[in-house]
């Protein structure tokens, strides 16, 4: 038997969209009550949508320049040198 469950979720113009993966029994009817966010701009970020999307890209961090060149300088430090003869060469 299942307890009440709670979930964000929002309207698409056709259906209804948990915001979150829900565990809830499958083909069994449900009785869903419906009541708006009481702050509305936490509706406006919902994950996946236009304004949710643009907010995620507003908040991602922003790397400097120096950020970039010791991005790279680790990566040349990580190379290993090209070995000409591989694995499935017969040692000629």
């Amino acid at each position: 038997m299942y307890s009440m469950t709670k979930l964000r979720a929002h309207f698409d113009g056709r259906v209804l969209i948990p915001d979150d993966p829900v565990e809830l029994p499958m083909d069994r009817p449900l009785e869903i009550h419906v009541m708006p966010l009481e702050n509305p701009s936490e509706s406006q970020e919902i994950p996946g949508t236009p304004a949710g999307i643009l907010a995620a890209h507003r908040k991602s961090p922003r790397l400097t320049a120096a950020d970039v060149d010791e991005l790279e300088r680790s990566i040349a430090d990580a190379k290993l040198p090209v070995k000409d003869d591989g694995v499935f060469d017969d040692g000629q």
